[in-house]
């Protein structure tokens, strides 16, 4: 179940590198985590983290 707190929308290209990004050089996984983090405190502010659960086969 979503809820409006816990929604990002990614284009094709940045869900791909959220979901696989990963190299040798940089996590681009955790680099965007932090983006989206950082964009969701803007809009919801004290909403705990705890509830920001990204299920990627859920």
């Amino acid at each position: 179940m979503g809820i409006e707190q816990n929604i990002v929308t990614l284009c094709p290209d940045c869900h791909h590198m959220y979901d696989n990004g990963y190299n040798k050089d940089v996590n681009l996984r955790e680099k965007m985590g932090e983006k989206i983090k950082a964009y969701l405190d803007e809009k919801y502010p004290g909403f705990p983290d705890e509830k920001r659960i990204y299920r990627r086969w859920a």
